[in-house]
């Protein structure tokens, strides 16, 4: 899923591509994993800071809810 967020986020700021939609549900992924240990290696990451950000800000906090209608 990085990979994939990397790729597309490269592709918008260097070859002047665009993204018509992307839809991801990262939900369940994160549950399972320790998210410190997720940090330490997203920080070894080439990632754009702002990707860096939306994926910790994501993490952080994050508490399960369910809505009805």
């Amino acid at each position: 899923m990085v990979d994939f967020t990397h790729k597309v986020s490269m592709l918008l700021e260097t070859h002047n591509n665009y993204v018509s939609c992307v839809l991801i549900d990262f939900s369940k992924a994160f549950d399972t994993i320790d998210h410190n240990i997720l940090v330490g290696k997203l920080r070894q990451l080439d990632l754009p800071h702002f990707v860096f950000k939306w994926i910790v800000g994501f993490l952080t906090d994050r508490r399960p809810c369910t809505k009805l209608n």
